[in-house]
């Protein structure tokens, strides 16, 4: 890989929430991005491939893979909103062969557009909340995420981001 080349992360789960967070921060990084989810659109951005498909069927895998690897020549990263339970086995020891690094985030209660609003109501809430008190934003999920890609030594860890509720 070049100066002048991007450097490429696999986001699945990439339309909305979590992923679409996580699609838009790699992109303001300078990374090139391939964002996979069920409902994805084409994007107008030349350096965001998408593609469309269930995760955990072994053809979408090998499309994201493959595509990933005809559009930009490689990927660095892979991220997965549901964890590597839900992509397929293949998939992951296809990241780790070519040697992208894996690691992963356990969020705590976070407030996606995914739930209604009024699930994060107080009330709603009662005996759910974590030590910090507060529910969880896309934004922290995407802080530690960024993270994990900035610690060059890090690979292969679970970052638990649950405003304390594991401590």
């Amino acid at each position: 890989m070049t100066e002048t080349e991007p450097k490429v992360a696999i986001i699945t789960g990439g339309s909305q929430g979590i992923g679409a967070g996580l699609v838009d921060a790699y992109r303001q990084r300078g990374w090139a991005v391939v964002a996979n989810s069920l409902s994805i659109k084409p994007s107008k951005d030349p350096d965001i491939l998408t593609v469309q498909g269930d995760v955990s069927e072994q053809a979408t895998a090998d499309r994201i893979m493959s595509q990933a690897l005809d559009r930009f020549g490689r990927a660095l990263t892979a991220l997965t909103k549901g964890g590597l339970a839900a992509v397929t086995k293949s998939l992951a020891v296809e990241y780790a062969s070519r040697g992208i690094r894996v690691n992963a985030v356990a969020p705590g209660i976070t407030q996606t557009p995914l739930q209604p609003p009024e699930s994060y109501t107080p009330g709603a809430l009662v005996g759910k909340l974590p030590p910090l008190g507060r529910v969880g934003q896309v934004s922290d999920i995407v802080d530690g995420i960024l993270y994990l890609e900035s610690a060059s030594y890090v690979t292969g860890e679970i970052l638990y981001i649950d405003g304390g509720r594991t401590a």
